[in-house]
């Protein structure tokens, strides 16, 4: 039911007022007396047992995507141009699903729980602003859990790793700027169109040839946009594009040397170029310790299949794993109910459901054991 409700009215990344006000009248349905509103648009429910434990925190993202759905799904979005098209929904879900068996156990339960519906994941920075908002404080959090649904991973599969799972990001912008004219003198005009095909080209180079193989690295282009006619050469060229590695440090080093193509490009077309970074999310890294404690629990309570994982995608997870030890998972669910398993982020995305209760049964093995460490 939840999954369902939330993928028919999806709400992008900071505008999510109607999932957020729906969740917190569910958790005070649960009886849940210790319920806020945080990051803007987001909820945190705070469950204490009667019995003295740690403190951890689950976190659900809760935004959806400027995505057009493509499903028959009888469920579909009602929303034009937006969708759960990464699974949120189901994050949701699940979040949902742990905070209502907590609530009815809390009576027997060690320690306290933290189940934090955060906004923004997609973009923003979400667990920025839920960080600021003090969900890591009053209890101060001892450990911190993520999950993602998977739909290219099998139903009843968990992909667990240690160290560094997920990429940190850069996303950039690059304006270029000359004097336009007509097409039929490009001699007269500084082609910012040209320039731009030829920063995108020659900043693959970085990758290819400035990185060691070792240590990967992406560089894409995502955004190309200039001119409005055919035979006008246009004043100005917009590129956007995202950088991702596994170290800040090779993060670092990308942006610098792109910056560098950027200079020799404006000097080469005698264009004027600027660039702004303007989001920035560190790796994700999974606390060693913690994912094999995690992998001998699951492994004795459950017949859950654990699988090695990695992602050059990032997750604004890692803003709290960069204060709390913790661990990210990705829970398989691509079952046989779907014909066709799509990536998320694709206007075709669905999951399998059966792997929500799943996703229930993990995270509260989880919390209920790490609470009582």
């Amino acid at each position: 039911y939840y999954r369902r409700h939330f993928h028919k009215y999806p709400e992008l990344s900071g505008k999510e007022f109607k999932t957020g006000e729906f969740i917190f009248e569910e958790l005070k349905k649960f009886k849940i007396s210790d319920v806020k509103r945080v990051g803007g648009t987001g909820v945190l429910g705070i469950i204490k047992g009667q019995k003295p434990g740690k403190t951890v925190l689950f976190r659900a993202d809760i935004d959806a995507l400027p995505i057009e759905e493509k499903t028959d799904l009888p469920f579909k979005s009602k929303i034009k141009g937006i969708m759960h098209a990464c699974g949120h929904d189901a994050h949701i879900a699940i979040g949902l699903g742990v905070a209502k068996i907590l609530s009815l156990l809390k009576d027997n339960l060690k320690g306290t729980y933290k189940i934090l519906f955060q906004p923004a994941e997609e973009q923003g920075g979400g667990a920025k602003l839920t960080i600021e908002d003090g969900v890591l404080e009053n209890p101060e959090v001892d450990y911190v859990f993520a999950l993602h649904v998977n739909s290219q991973m099998e139903t009843g599969k968990v992909g667990l790793s240690s160290g560094y799972v997920h990429t940190g990001c850069k996303d950039f912008k690059i304006v270029l700027k000359g004097d336009g004219g007509h097409a039929s003198k490009p001699d007269e005009t500084q082609d910012t169109i040209l320039a731009g095909a030829s920063l995108v080209v020659n900043s693959q180079h970085i990758i290819s040839r400035k990185i060691s193989p070792s240590k990967p690295g992406v560089l894409t282009f995502g955004y190309f946009n200039g001119g409005t006619k055919e035979n006008i050469i246009p004043e100005e060229v917009i590129l956007k594009g995202t950088i991702r590695a596994y170290e800040d440090s090779i993060l670092d080093f990308i942006s610098d040397e792109l910056k560098k193509v950027m200079k020799a490009t404006e000097n080469l077309f005698k264009v004027k170029a600027e660039m702004e970074i303007f989001d920035y999310y560190p790796p994700t890294y999974n606390y060693p310790e913690v994912c094999e404690k995690i992998k001998k629990l699951l492994k004795e309570n459950s017949d859950i299949e654990i699988v090695p994982y990695k992602s050059m995608g990032s997750e604004d997870f890692s803003f709290f794993l960069k204060k709390v030890q913790g661990c990210y998972l990705t829970l398989g669910s691509g079952g046989k109910r779907l014909e066709k398993s799509y990536s998320s982020h694709s206007p075709y995305f669905d999951i399998d459901e059966e792997a929500l209760l799943i996703g229930v049964n993990i995270i509260l093995e989880i919390l209920t054991h790490f609470t009582g460490e």
